[in-house]
C-alpha cells in the first residue's frame, strides 16, 4: 500500500509540473514589430517604449532590420511610443494584449515636424495630454527660446492661471502661484526634479 501511495504522489507532482509549464506557456505574451519610414526603408536604432496602465514601462531599440521585441508581457492595454532622430514621434495607445497572444505590428514613421503630443504622468500612469482631466500648460524649449527670456519668472508670466510676483530687481525674492493657490502649494519640476 505504501508503494502505491508513493507512485500516486510522484505521479501527482509530475502532472502538476507539466500543467504549470503548460499554463505558463499559454500566458506568455510577446509584442514584436518593425519600424520603417514612409518610403519603405527600415529605421534602425529607434527607441521603442511600452507603458501599461499598471505603470510598467519597458524600453528597447530596433536592430539593423528595424525590428523590436518585448517578451513576457502581462495581459492588458499598453501605450506604445516610438522615437527616432529625424522622425516624428509615433504614439499608439490602443495596443491590447490578451493571454497567450503574440502580436506583430508594422509601424511607419513620418518625417519630423512640430509635434504637440506630450506624454504626462501626473497620475502615475502614462497619459496623453489631450486625455488629461486637468488643465495643463506646456512650455517647450522652442517657445522658451523664441521669447528670449532671461529667467523662469519672465517665461511663466504669460501662462494662463500663473501669477508671478517679483519683489524688487532681478535676483530678488520671486513667488509663483498656480490657479489661486498659495505659493507653498506650488511645485516646480524640471525633468521630474
Amino acid at each position: 500500500m505504501k508503494k502505491n501511495n508513493l507512485h500516486f504522489l510522484l505521479f501527482s507532482i509530475f502532472l502538476t509540473t507539466i500543467l504549470s509549464f503548460n499554463i505558463n506557456a499559454q500566458t506568455s505574451i510577446s509584442l514584436k514589430g518593425t519600424v520603417g519610414d514612409e518610403h519603405g526603408g527600415k529605421v534602425p536604432g529607434a527607441q521603442v517604449t511600452v507603458r501599461s496602465e499598471a505603470g510598467l514601462q519597458l524600453t528597447t531599440a530596433t536592430d539593423e532590420a528595424g525590428v523590436f521585441v518585448f517578451k513576457e508581457l502581462k495581459p492588458g492595454n499598453y501605450l506604445l511610443e516610438v522615437r527616432a532622430d529625424g522622425f516624428s514621434i509615433y504614439s499608439h495607445d490602443a495596443v491590447q494584449l490578451t493571454r497567450g497572444e503574440n502580436k506583430e505590428l508594422n509601424i511607419t514613421l513620418g518625417i519630423a515636424s512640430i509635434n504637440e503630443s506630450v506624454v504626462i504622468t501626473a497620475t502615475g500612469t502614462a497619459q496623453r495630454l489631450e486625455d488629461a482631466a486637468k488643465t495643463i500648460s506646456v512650455l517647450d524649449n522652442q517657445e522658451i527660446e523664441a521669447r528670449h527670456e532671461m529667467t523662469l519668472a519672465e517665461t511663466l508670466r504669460g501662462v494662463p492661471g500663473v501669477r508671478v510676483q517679483q519683489q524688487g530687481s532681478p535676483g530678488a525674492l520671486t513667488t509663483i502661484r498656480l490657479r489661486g493657490q498659495r505659493n507653498f502649494h506650488t511645485a516646480g519640476l524640471l525633468d521630474g526634479l
